[in-house]
């Protein structure tokens, strides 16, 4: 069953989740990186004992031996793991200061409870992991090659189980009541039907008049001190015009598809791969098909005569010469070439941006050094070409050879282009006196583009790239401006950069501007990795179609202030948002007027009535559309096959989302006695105002929770793996219950400080921690 892995390794799985929640609570988790001060510097108190960077570090040891050495497979042959860092990095942004610290504190909390771990008890978490025997004597080889003994592997571990049995010791334990087993079942299971026309302000805006002076000041003195769509903006549209934290990044990016699209191996290169790999490299070929063998005659039958035998089949045999091979091993070899190449490149542009570091943007100056114009490969002539109607690939090739200049013709799919470079093209007149330009935008007029902009790059002498349209060139350079952090993590260059390739293991470009000195908040404990106008000090790692390497200089940072005065983009962000309390008005009086009708439709008798739907009449002749939810309950269910770990959340509804509030008014449509059939239709309206919409809704189907339903407690769970949703299958209640039980203590016991419901939480609080003072 699939609780069967949970059952007999509860305790593996809990603590994934605690460290998991700790590092998604910790809020100093992005601030910055690495501890400042020596070893022996004491940070702060518990009582009398004294925490310091030493005693932090050794914890951050101990749960690096745990992530990297206490792992196993389960009985199906799956791995487990202890402690899923790859995610938790990915959580803390790659800082582990906060987790350390924890790890401290959680350690001598559990000492003063007075919870003690034997040998036994450490192995025979070991052997939970099949780390016994052999199995354990070639992984204590594999620590000791990192410098760490046995005796600290084991300690690593006997600092988990006390962690582990300190919360056990302080969980709930008393069993859920009727009444809430009830309630929960009922979110689980009941399920209601809609029709919905969505009503967005945005459509009822053209009529909005413009707003007077003494409007936008009010409203700007109203939100001035507010951010704009923050939970903890109270307000009913969550208006805000303090201005964010916010940063100002210059960039140079070596783009990887540029690159590999230019970078041909060299020939020496290739002639060697080819001596090294002869007769490994092969080719598909057809060969006649071999006669069927001969077979005795059987007895005639009325089944369908066997489908006729092919005349050929392929085969693979070696590449006989090296002309053949040539496209093959160009192919293996472009991506090694291009690798080396954008190294070369990269160190190009350093040296440049060092030389220009005074300019006001070294990163423009320098790639305006590497990428000029290709005006003088341009007016190379060109001899006689042929008079034969060629394809605009072959077109190239012939232009290559006659002008002696490599060019990366745009072929294939672009934001704004296709070209194809099987397309005919006419044949040039070759009596003109033809230059490589001239030939080149005759070709771009037969493949239909605009006139191309040809430029050269640093590094790859004798070619030419495409500018305009078509960026084709491996050097960009960039400014972000000065923009928020949630803009600048959104930008398709700079939000995708990373310091290292492994994308979870490594930090975030965002997480490092994030860690700056104007942003640091208080009790902050670490070194920033950037300062406001300095380089970043190696090339970041670029995801995504416009990926590559990233140079980058921090040039502003300004943190989070309240505007004196309104200027140009805060009027204009508060014109709008006149505007928009304007729409929503208007859909609000309009989702009015169509809920009036609606319900005086359904009370006319039936002879009255007119055909067809009514909400889809009423929807067509104000041009919107009507929207079917299909079934859904107030909460789903999930269970990750994976890692056992179930969670229940607010259902996704289409065109809404997992919305609490509008399932609330969702479900205030349920029958009065779901016991009766539900024939009746009623409608209601709810009010978005914070995603600046209102919504008409009819229940159109309604499924009721039955006595045998909960007798038999179990609730529906969509199974997921890697994030892709499968089947449903049932699950027992009391172990939803049971797993939310936990996931709350976790909050509360776990998180390293925060307040909950008024009150201060968290590991600090409990176990008496202080920070010294700086």
């Amino acid at each position: 069953m699939a609780f069967g892995f949970f059952r007999r390794n509860q305790k593996i799985v809990l603590v994934i989740m605690v460290l998991l929640m700790v590092a998604f609570l910790i809020p100093s988790a992005l601030q910055s990186c690495g501890q400042r001060g020596g070893q022996k510097r004491t940070i702060g108190y518990v009582k009398d004992d004294k925490i310091t960077n030493g005693m932090i570090q050794s914890a951050k040891n101990q749960v690096d031996l745990l992530d990297r050495f206490l792992r196993g497979q389960d009985e199906s042959g799956r791995a487990i793991s202890l402690l899923m860092f790859d995610r938790f990095a990915a959580f803390h942004g790659g800082c582990d200061g906060a987790l350390g610290l924890g790890w401290v504190l959680l350690g001598h909390e559990a000492n003063e409870m007075g919870v003690r771990v034997t040998e036994a008890q450490v192995d025979a978490l070991l052997r939970q992991f099949g780390l016994e025997g052999e199995a354990y004597r070639q992984r204590l080889v594999e620590i000791q090659k990192t410098g760490a003994s046995e005796k600290q592997f084991r300690g690593a571990v006997a600092a988990y189980l006390r962690i582990a049995g300190a919360f056990s010791v302080s969980r709930t334990t008393t069993p859920p009541s009727l009444t809430e087993l009830r309630r929960e079942f009922q979110d689980l299971v009941e399920r209601i039907e809609l029709a919905m026309v969505l009503l967005p302000a945005a459509k009822f805006t053209e009529d909005a008049p413009d707003p007077t002076e003494e409007q936008i000041q009010q409203l700007f003195d109203e939100h001035r001190e507010a951010m704009p769509n923050v939970w903890t903006n109270r307000t009913k549209f969550g208006f805000g015009y303090r201005l964010p934290d916010r940063a100002h990044v210059a960039y140079l990016l070596v783009a990887r598809r540029a690159v590999e699209r230019a970078a041909d191996p060299p020939e020496d290169d290739m002639m060697e791969y080819w001596r090294l790999n002869r007769g490994k490299l092969m080719k598909v070929i057809k060969v006649p098909a071999p006669p069927p063998a001969s077979r005795p005659a059987e007895p005639t039958t009325t089944t369908a005569p066997a489908p006729p035998k092919p005349a050929f089949v392929t085969r693979e045999v070696p590449i006989a010469s090296y002309s053949e091979a040539m496209p093959q091993i160009r192919e293996q070899l472009r991506r090694q070439t291009a690798q080396a190449k954008t190294f070369e490149l990269l160190r190009i542009a350093k040296g440049l941006i060092e030389g220009f570091t005074d300019e006001a943007d070294p990163y423009a100056k320098a790639a305006d050094y590497m990428v000029t114009t290709a005006e003088e490969l341009l007016k190379r002539p060109i001899g006689k070409l042929p008079g034969d109607v060629l394809t605009a690939g072959e077109m190239v090739e012939v232009i290559e050879e006659a002008a002696g200049v490599k060019v990366i013709f745009p072929f294939g799919t672009h934001e704004a282009y296709t070209i194809d470079k099987m397309v005919k093209v006419k044949p040039v007149d070759s009596a003109e006196k033809l230059t490589l330009g001239a030939v080149l935008a005759k070709l771009a007029e037969d493949v239909k583009l605009p006139a191309v902009e040809w430029v050269t790059c640093r590094g790859f002498p004798n070619t030419i790239f495409p500018r305009k349209p078509v960026n084709l060139v491996p050097i960009l350079a960039g400014q972000s401006g000065l923009i928020s952090l949630e803009a600048l993590a959104t930008d398709e260059i700079l939000g995708e950069a990373r310091a290292g390739a492994n994308p979870r293991e490594s930090m975030l470009l965002t997480v490092i501007v994030n860690g700056v000195k104007e942003f640091e908040k208080p009790g902050a404990e670490a070194t920033p990795l950037i300062a406001t106008g300095k380089d970043f000090s190696q090339a970041m790692y670029v995801g995504g179609p416009r990926g590559g390497r990233l140079l980058w200089r921090l040039m502003d940072a300004k943190p989070s202030e309240t505007p004196q005065t309104i200027t140009e983009p805060i009027r204009k962000q508060i014109i709008a948002d006149i505007k928009t309390m304007h729409g929503y008005d208007q859909a609000l009086a309009a989702a009015e007027e169509m809920l009036a009708e609606l319900r005086g439709a359904a009370t006319r008798p039936a002879s009255e009535q007119d055909e067809g739907d009514v909400l889809e009449k009423l929807a067509e002749a104000r041009k919107l559309k009507v929207l079917q939810t299909g079934p859904f309950a107030r909460k789903i269910v999930t269970l990750d096959m994976m890692t056992q770990a179930m969670s229940s959340r607010p259902s996704p509804v289409i065109g809404i989302g997992p919305d609490p509030a509008f399932l609330t008014e969702a479900f205030e449509l349920v029958p009065a006695d779901p016991a009766k059939p539900a024939t009746d239709r009623p409608a209601a309206v709810v009010a978005r105002p914070r995603q600046r919409e209102v919504v008409l809704i009819q229940r159109t189907g309604y499924t009721p929770v039955t006595t045998s339903q909960f007798q038999d407690m179990r609730i529906p769970a969509q199974l997921q793996i890697r994030g892709m949703t499968y089947q449903q299958v049932p699950i027992p209640l009391l172990e939803v219950l049971r797993q939310r039980r936990m996931l709350r203590d976790l909050m509360t016991w776990f998180v390293l400080r925060g307040t909950q419901q008024g009150q201060t939480i968290g590991i600090e609080s409990r176990t008496g921690f202080t920070r010294k003072s700086q």
